[in-house]
């Protein structure tokens, strides 16, 4: 019988012609060669990620069902907020695993001293129950709690994929709960704050904004969602399946890392969440959904560098916030900022 053009073995790749002949020689290995590439074929769909295991269509995404918006969710309460008697005009809201005790006390011992000496700041750290089982964790963090008084402890599993749970228990507890600021600054513990160059952008953007009507300020971004990777691929934790969200580009959002968000705000914010369909990533979630929601625009600043960069690049008037600072790096900023140059650079 004559066999198809298309699919004879003179017309195929030369990958398929060297196939064809291994699988109909009698070469003894070509059983072990025929196993191992049917083995790589079969293994390929396991190989590529289209959605996250976290989420999946099986959990809920009412945001009511994790923030009980009619229950008390706070375990420890942030006592330092309540010692200011004047009016603040920022806190700092840095977002903290459970695990981060040497983030926190770096951060305690670095920038956040100079910070809350300005006596127009004050920071806390947000951070929810360790996912560990035998608790001591979460003993560790209580009593830390206890010692420094700057914890906001929430009553939530605190996982990277419910990033997006946590800020909507934040901006649950400043709705429940006026601390009579201008503005919320949301941040990561990795990240390296210049208190200086904050309030002095503050101040301005108050004024330039007519006391920060219906605008968010950091770093922007304007992407489509990340649709497929492979399982070795960093993206694979952005990736945002279909039918969470259907649209083919996000809506303007402003980098995770660190934003800034006016407390006139906070209410209409977090209202939207408990309506809207929860999305798992928090900056697109939090800053490009809800935030179109209520109409806020998201201005891009310079002066949020959401990238890691050299920390010798930087000196006292040219940031606000850097991203994916080390420890050791940290040390050399500081030096910077106080001294005016590092040794180390």
């Amino acid at each position: 019988m004559m066999i198809p053009l298309h699919h004879h073995p003179r017309h195929q790749s030369s990958w398929l012609r060297w196939f064809y002949q291994l699988k109909n020689s009698r070469n003894p290995n070509r059983y072990y060669f025929f196993s191992v590439i049917c083995a790589i074929v079969l293994s390929l769909p396991f190989l590529f990620v289209i959605e996250n295991a976290s989420w999946t269509r099986k959990n809920s995404r009412d945001m009511r069902v994790y923030v009980k918006p009619e229950e008390i969710t706070t375990i420890a309460h942030p006592s330092t907020l309540h010692s200011y008697s004047h009016m603040l005009e920022v806190v700092i809201a840095i977002h903290s695993h459970p695990n981060n005790f040497d983030e926190r006390d770096a951060i305690r011992h670095m920038w956040m001293h100079h910070a809350i000496a300005t006596g127009k700041i004050a920071v806390i750290f947000c951070i929810g129950k360790s996912p560990e089982r035998h608790g001591s964790i979460n003993t560790r963090v209580l009593k830390e709690s206890d010692e420094f008084g700057d914890i906001l402890l929430e009553d939530f599993i605190d996982t990277y994929d419910n990033l997006t749970i946590k800020s909507t228990l934040m901006l649950k507890y400043f709705h429940n709960n006026d601390i009579g600021t201008k503005v919320i600054f949301k941040a990561d513990d990795d990240v390296f704050v210049n208190p200086t160059e904050l309030l002095r952008q503050v101040r301005y953007w108050s004024y330039a904004t007519d006391g920060f009507q219906k605008v968010m300020f950091g770093h922007a971004y304007n992407s489509p969602p990340i649709r497929l990777t492979t399982i070795f691929a960093p993206q694979k934790k952005w990736i945002m399946p279909r039918w969470m969200y259907p649209e083919d580009l996000y809506p303007t959002y402003l980098s995770g890392s660190g934003y800034i968000i006016p407390s006139s705000e906070i209410t209409c914010l977090y209202e939207a969440a408990l309506e809207t369909p929860l999305v798992y990533l928090e900056d697109v979630f939090v800053t490009g959904i809800l935030a179109e929601t209520c109409g806020i625009r998201r201005q891009h600043n310079e002066f949020f560098l959401p990238n890691k960069r050299s920390p010798c690049l930087l000196n006292d008037s040219n940031f606000i916030l850097a991203h994916g600072i080390k420890l050791k790096d940290k040390e050399i900023i500081q030096e910077i900022l106080t001294f005016g140059y590092s040794e180390h650079c």
